[in-house]
């Protein structure tokens, strides 16, 4: 996704942020990062998932990577339990729609695989362990603590 894709997700982010003027967002994006990723929603995940996720962190050990790169986050987008099941549910939907169009490809079978394994893990494991959020991250000079 390029810059302008990722800031048209949140309308109030762009209130906070104010730019007015198309020269001021040019600079905002040079400024800042924005990375989506999932994180562990506590510390307590099953380990048997937390296996399969390797790499998957907590957001104190993702904010601990951003400061060792330089950056400091300055802003959270976190996705709701709603916006993660629509998402994944989507993915769902799409899988479903090209099993049905689709039934002697040779990938049939592999795809149907996916899919439940998919749908097994989240249903057993995602949901209640994983979570999603977008990070707005800006490069600090490097300061004593």
């Amino acid at each position: 996704m390029e810059f302008f894709d990722l800031m048209s997700i949140s309308h109030h982010y762009m209130e906070i942020l104010n730019p007015s003027t198309s020269e001021k967002i040019i600079k905002l994006g040079k400024l800042l990062k924005l990375i989506g990723e999932t994180h562990w929603l506590s510390n307590q995940v099953h380990p048997e998932y937390a296996q399969k996720q390797a790499t998957t962190h907590t957001e104190p050990e993702l904010t601990q990577f951003t400061r060792d790169e330089g950056f400091e986050l300055e802003y959270i987008i976190r996705a709701s339990h709603d916006d993660w099941d629509r998402y994944i549910s989507d993915g769902w939907y799409g899988l479903v729609r090209w099993l049905e169009e689709n039934p002697t490809h040779p990938d049939h079978e592999q795809v149907f695989k996916h899919f439940r394994t998919d749908q097994d893990d989240y249903l057993q494991f995602q949901h209640q362990y994983m979570g999603w959020a977008m990070y707005c991250l800006t490069p600090m000079k490097s300061h004593s603590v």
